[in-house]
């Protein structure tokens, strides 16, 4: 009978230890069922590599399993037709990273990007050095920034002591510039002024006229007359003085070496402050400068992508918690900054450390300079509908080098004010015939 009790009591014991591990096992499945998640990006490059890198991080590191996939979307410069393509075509989209030549607008009006608006409470908006204001439409926020970085001028402080040119400075113009790459331009010895030097006519005519947009943001003012005296004296410098080390007037005739910035035959280059590790590298005496100051301002070129959650997402929940570890979270962002896929975008002092300490203090000071005067440039979208287009119709005005200013030409002359104000017009009817009636139609959700 004793051991009967005992065997019951034993019986009893094993099957409350099955309850147990059934109810314990229940309630764990939420927390490990598999999440897969979609990145859709125009990029294919080291920023999708440095991105992925961080993403990691975070899935290893979460409480959930989550998987996570980066499909590219074909880059043919039409971004907009693309995502609808894209949004058409059945595929599984959670997050969008959005790049800085579209504008929130028309994501929001096109129903490409999901309202954040139920996810406020769970985000610190005041921490951001950028104004938020330019990723919302009609009041509500539909993408965070992700990915800031600035075209800079980098240059070879050996080329510039050997031939005992000053330095460049924050403060310095154009007509300094010029000097300097004309100084620097020695074709019998195959030292040429500036590499790719056809990013600056996007900025010389609002340095000059002190803006780029007017104040509705929906059209260019580059055609007024103090924008196109500093088109013109930029055009004249590759023209005449011929700083890139082109052989003619124009680019018919190509270069009179194809010298690289890497093996010292170049004394400046423009790329993002993302190259900036490789520079180091390549160049141990290496400068950096902001872009110069015209009559008006400084002004440099931006690049400012964000992320955004598709309305077509499943697993919006999770979708957010990945968006804010890489936008807003202190963890997600230090991770990116060290990596130098992007600058900081909160104001934060042990990011703002951490920053210095990539970049260095006389960098880092150089950045903090560039990222205060800034604001106003192509690669701010101003939230007005119709800009991807524009600036499709806009940029090879200025960097085409077979028909651009840059090519040498282009005359920026009254031809090229009506130009302009062609694009302004077509945009102002782009507006009335195709996005004004979306806004009528939009529910905003």
């Amino acid at each position: 009978m004793k051991l009967k009790w005992c065997m019951d009591s034993l019986f009893l014991l094993w099957i409350w230890f099955v309850l147990i591990a059934a109810g314990c096992s229940t309630e764990a499945d939420p927390e490990t069922k598999s999440v897969d998640l979609v990145i859709h990006s125009f990029y294919s490059d080291h920023r999708v590599e440095m991105l992925k890198d961080v993403v990691e991080h975070y899935t290893a590191n979460s409480n959930k399993e989550i998987h996570v996939r980066f499909e590219t979307i074909p880059d043919d410069f039409d971004r907009l037709g693309q995502l609808e393509a894209l949004y058409k075509s059945g595929e599984q989209v959670d997050l969008i990273w959005v790049p800085g030549t579209i504008s929130h607008s028309e994501l929001a009006l096109r129903g490409y990007a999901d309202s954040l608006s139920h996810y406020m409470a769970n985000l610190n908006l005041a921490d951001y050095y950028i104004d938020l204001s330019r990723f919302e439409f009609a009041g509500q926020l539909y993408a965070l920034p992700l990915r800031w970085t600035e075209y800079v001028i980098y240059y070879n402080k050996d080329v510039f002591d050997r031939y005992q040119v000053p330095y460049p400075h924050h403060e310095w113009t154009y007509e300094e510039l010029a000097e300097a790459a004309s100084r620097l331009t020695i074709p019998e010895e195959g030292i040429i002024g500036i590499q790719h030097g056809s990013s600056l006519f996007y900025t010389v005519g609002g340095a000059y006229a002190g803006a780029t947009f007017d104040e509705s943001g929906g059209r260019l003012v580059l055609n007024s007359e103090d924008a196109l005296a500093g088109i013109r004296f930029l055009v004249d410098q590759f023209r005449y003085n011929k700083i890139d080390g082109r052989i003619g007037e124009d680019l018919s005739q190509g270069f009179i070496a194809e010298p690289e910035f890497f093996d010292g035959h170049v004394a400046m280059t423009v790329s993002t402050t993302t190259a900036h590790r490789a520079m180091t590298e390549h160049v141990p005496h290496l400068g950096m400068a902001p872009f110069p100051r015209g009559d008006a301002q400084q002004l440099g070129l931006s690049e400012l992508d964000s992320m955004a959650i598709s309305p077509l997402s499943e697993h919006k929940e999770e979708a957010f918690d990945l968006l804010r570890y890489l936008t807003s979270d202190i963890e997600g962002v230090s991770l990116l900054v060290q990596s130098g896929f992007t600058l900081p975008l909160l104001r934060d002092e042990q990011l703002y450390a951490e920053w210095h300490q990539f970049y260095g203090d006389e960098y880092a000071d150089t950045i903090q300079f560039i990222l205060q005067n800034n604001e106003h440039n192509f690669g701010f979208p101003p939230p007005v509908p119709g800009y991807s287009n524009m600036l499709m119709k806009a940029a090879p005005l200025f960097i085409d080098p077979q028909q651009g200013l840059y090519s040498g030409l282009l005359e920026p002359d009254e031809q090229f004010a009506n130009m302009i104000e062609t694009i302004n017009l077509e945009w102002e009817l782009e507006r009335v015939n195709e996005w004004e009636p979306l806004y009528d139609q939009w529910d905003g959700n």
